[in-house]
């Protein structure tokens, strides 16, 4: 084999060399290796389960927060109606109130015209009796003051005939 230029003992060496690269390499290399990807293994199968264990678990919360969003609209709509039934209740008992304190605005504003029209009659009536009593006074200033001329035009036409019967009204003239 020396003739091939191979050395038996060199050959040896690197058969031993390469036994002892196979045991510390499988030792201290290979096992830790594989242990640890079986390490991961495992924990990605038990990541991948708690994975599938969440996702499991989003959906029932899913379902579960639909329901109660669903029961909280229907509590809304509830709130909602019976809130829009007590605001016309309450609308109603406002335009009762409205309508009545309306009812006595007005009764009381058609007591202060009816006693303003009782002033105003009043007012009137006395404002027809003084010119009535001004008016009967001048006429009757006017009649009695014709009457008293009338009269005393009488009295003097008397007085003359008088005087003319007596025979002084020859005197006179």
């Amino acid at each position: 084999m020396e003739n091939l230029g191979i050395n038996i003992f060199v050959l040896l060496a690197q058969i031993v060399n390469f036994g002892l690269l196979v045991f510390i390499l499988n030792k201290y290399m290979y096992k830790p290796v594989l242990k640890a990807i079986k390490d991961r293994k495992t924990l990605a199968e038990s990541i991948e389960k708690e994975k599938v264990e969440i996702e499991e678990k989003l959906k029932e919360s899913t379902i579960e927060s639909e329901k109660i969003i669903a029961e909280a609209r229907m509590k809304a709509e509830n709130l909602i109606s019976a809130a829009k039934l007590e605001s016309e209740q309450y609308k109603k008992e406002l335009r009762a109130d409205a309508k009545e304190k309306a009812e006595k605005v007005i009764k009381k504003a058609q007591d202060e015209i009816d006693e303003e029209k009782k002033l105003l009659a009043k007012k009137f009536e006395d404002e027809v009796k003084k010119v009535s009593f001004d008016v009967s006074q001048k006429v009757l200033r006017e009649v009695m003051d014709k009457d008293l001329e009338k009269k005393s035009v009488d009295n003097a036409i008397k007085k003359l005939t008088s005087y003319k019967k007596k025979g002084l009204f020859n005197e006179i003239q």
